[in-house]
């Protein structure tokens, strides 16, 4: 006769997704209905994990992943879930060119960007580290920038819905 002794229930490993474009959240709603669950294990399907709970992840491409979970419960049984997940190629592709010049002695830089949307854009300017939203103007493709002392500027275009342009460096 034993007295004592019961049998473990595996935990069940279940998770969703959700992405925006190539970044993706995933929420672990895994249960061990005789326990508790104390580890996850994350395979992003891209040569990449993690050990959290409910992680975030970026991926470099666009195509098809299998994401796998595994969970592990109190008593050291496991389960694994696993989900393909398809992302497609990148909607806006914003993109800037910053093209630094000087006409008689003054400072310019040509700003010229596509991809965004809205009819008004906030465009950044970051010298020596001190970044400044310093003009909102209308998104009409290009704008022209005069500064007074010499330097590296990094620029960056955002518009209303939070897309942005990669930030550029340009230097006098």
């Amino acid at each position: 006769m034993t007295i004592g002794s019961s049998v473990n229930n595996p935990p069940s490993a279940v998770f969703s997704i959700a992405c925006v474009e190539l970044a993706c959240s995933f929420t672990d709603t895994s249960s061990d209905s005789d326990g508790t669950i104390v580890s996850d294990s994350w395979n992003f399907g891209d040569g990449t994990g993690s050990s959290s709970q409910s992680p975030s992840h970026s991926y470099a491409a666009d195509g098809t992943y299998t994401v796998a979970l595994t969970v592990t419960d109190d008593a050291g049984a496991t389960d694994s879930a696993s989900q393909q997940v398809t992302l497609p190629a990148p909607t806006n592709q914003a993109t800037l060119e910053v093209t630094a010049r000087k006409i008689r002695g003054d400072k310019y830089f040509d700003l010229v960007w596509s991809g965004l949307s809205g009819s008004s854009v906030s465009i950044s300017r970051d010298r020596n580290n001190d970044p400044t939203v310093f003009v909102t103007t209308a998104n009409d493709g290009a704008q022209t920038v005069q500064v007074g002392a010499g330097g590296s500027y990094s620029f960056q275009v955002c518009d209303d819905a939070g897309t942005c342009t990669p930030q550029m460096t340009a230097a006098f």
